[in-house]
């Protein structure tokens, strides 16, 4: 967020793929061309187009929409042309970036150049593009009106705004944004700072009685904790990675809520998908369920997650049914999946929801971000925090397991603190991994955090089998079968004994257990054992491991004639 958090930006890998991060663009280049009328389109003859600028941009305009344009056309502009060959600016973006020059009346074929990556940039799921200075200082020579142009009575209009100046392109510092996307990016930080800030007055004994009911464990601090966010700020961010248990903690936060709210919290579940609503809710049910059999049916009654175009009632070509003015009925709104969530939406969903009313944003901001533009959840998770909000950063005391009166938001018994940052920022991290051992979550973090010299050193000690029990063949959870790139070729089953130990066993427990017609027991055998790869084909892909691992291969029993669909084996990509 410009004001709340990292920007979302492009990163421009060496293949020109890159997605999302920081997009230090390639300098204008290029000479400015003249200006002349445009011909009619030779695709739609009878229908002329608008005068433009002639150069790149009004040649794109001859071409199919996202082809990659001749290079003949872009020779004036060399970093163009480069850009548009590795697929990061294609005709689309100088189409759009020509109607905006028109319609402001500027010309010049660097001018289109930077403000057709912006517009990539956007497409490609960032918010803003970050400047190099010659860039910059294009921009910011057009940010007045300079004298008339072919579009307007009186002249040009300006171009290039700033945070508080409207108009077609906002640049602020080195971050060059579309209009609508800064206007969408001030709306979500205000809007989650207010929230932030806020504190929704709750009887703190009722409290702490229910946070150490459904709670008690010392292994449950952070689940406390955001118990307390959730009934404490309008707004609370439960993110983690997976197995850390959001899903339960979800379940224990809507336990919470019923026992201090007066009347039963009408309560509205959302995801950004079907298929993760649908998900969403069967979860939740099945954890009420378990967690609180006696009281999980007044609960559920009413409990349906919907998508968030469903829940803000979202239809092709009209505005949502609930905004600010026609806000959402509910006590509570939960989001699952936030960081699939785009900037558009989420905006909707903050500007939809009461302001006496709670928000939860759940999710793992290392996981999926939108396919449209924003990754929020990340950036709301590390956004800058002000040091007047730090000093103000306090939560109920319902983390002491004697449930003392205290009024810093600690642990007594764990010794765990909330870091001041996240509990201004209304963020709660689940850190404990629940659904594997120690070993893995420790090479997760570090790989997720890109630290080389940790992810060594931790393969090495256990290559080394510096630990108990953690070299290969034993029953470490974690095991690192180095190989050599020439050995992938020629590996059968026979190099790699544990995995076919492991893939004989697992088929033998599905045989045993799908003949007694136990079909849970299979299924949860099924899954007890999977092979997680990153690619489809090639050495390290899915179709040459589910070959290694197969059960025929791996001494297990197939059917003769039986041939395995891709949903049936022990591979997933």
């Amino acid at each position: 967020m410009a004001t709340a958090g990292a920007q979302r930006r492009l990163r421009l890998a060496a293949t020109g793929r890159g997605r999302r991060g920081a997009v230090p663009a390639a300098g204008p280049g290029g000479t400015h061309m003249s200006s002349t009328p445009a011909g009619p389109d030779p695709a739609a003859p009878g229908c002329p187009l608008p005068r433009l600028p002639a150069g790149d941009a009004q040649l794109a305009l001859h071409l199919p929409l996202f082809d990659q344009v001749d290079a003949h056309h872009l020779d004036a502009v060399r970093s163009v042309r480069e850009d548009n060959e590795t697929g990061l600016l294609t005709s689309a973006d100088l189409h759009v970036a020509a109607t905006v020059l028109r319609l402001t009346g500027h010309t010049g074929a660097d001018l289109a150049a930077v403000i057709a990556r912006v517009v990539a940039a956007a497409r490609a799921g960032s918010s803003c593009l970050r400047l190099n200075p010659e860039q910059a200082r294009l921009l910011r020579s057009h940010q007045q009106p300079d004298g008339p142009g072919p579009g307007t009575a009186t002249g040009t209009v300006a171009l290039v705004g700033t945070a508080d100046r409207p108009a077609p392109i906002r640049l602020v510092g080195e971050r060059a944004y579309l209009d609508r996307y800064w206007r969408l990016e001030r709306a979500v930080a205000a809007a989650v700072l207010a929230r932030a800030t806020t504190l929704i007055p709750v009887d703190p004994a009722a409290l702490r009685r229910s946070v150490h009911t459904h709670l008690p464990g010392p292994d449950q601090h952070w689940q406390r904790v955001a118990a307390a966010m959730a009934a404490t700020r309008p707004i609370c961010l439960l993110v983690g990675g997976p197995g850390t248990g959001k899903t339960t903690t979800i379940a224990q936060i809507v336990q919470v809520l019923y026992d201090i709210c007066d009347e039963p919290p009408h309560i509205g579940l959302a995801a950004p998908t079907g298929k993760a609503a649908t998900r969403m809710q069967s979860s939740l049910a099945d954890r009420l369920a378990v967690t609180a059999p006696a009281t999980s049916s007044p609960m559920l009654i009413g409990l349906r997650a919907r998508t968030v175009h469903g829940l803000l009632g979202m239809r092709p070509g009209r505005p949502p049914r609930f905004n600010a003015a026609n806000p959402l009925p509910h006590d509570v709104v939960i989001v699952d999946e936030t960081s699939m969530v785009s900037l558009t939406h989420l905006a909707a969903v903050l500007a939809a929801t009461r302001p006496d009313a709670r928000l939860i944003l759940v999710g793992d901001p290392d996981q999926l971000a939108s396919v449209d533009v924003g990754a929020v959840l990340a950036d709301l998770v590390n956004r800058p925090v002000d040091p007047a909000h730090l000093a103000a950063a306090r939560l109920p005391a319902v983390f002491a397991s004697g449930g003392g009166d205290g009024t810093e938001p600690g642990d007594s018994v764990t010794g765990q603190f909330p870091d001041p940052a996240d509990v201004a920022r209304a963020v709660t991290r689940l850190r404990i991994g629940w659904r594997f051992t120690r070993p893995i979550a420790e090479l997760a973090e570090a790989i997720r955090g890109a630290d080389e010299d940790m992810v060594g050193r931790f393969l090495d000690r256990y290559r080394a089998g510096r630990e108990p029990g953690s070299g290969p063949g034993t029953g470490s959870a974690v095991r690192w079968w180095p190989l050599a790139a020439d050995q992938l070729g020629r590996l059968t089953e026979d190099d790699l004994p544990v995995l076919a130990g492991d893939v004989r066993g697992q088929h033998r427990r599905v045989l045993a257990a799908a003949s007694c017609g136990d079909a849970r027991e299979a299924l949860r055998a099924l899954q007890s054992h999977q092979i997680l790869t990153a690619h489809r084909q090639g050495p390290f892909g899915a179709q040459r491991w589910a070959h290694l691992a197969s059960p025929a291969r791996c001494g297990g029993i197939q059917r003769p004639g039986h041939s395995q669909r891709p949903g049936h084996r022990p591979v997933q990509r």
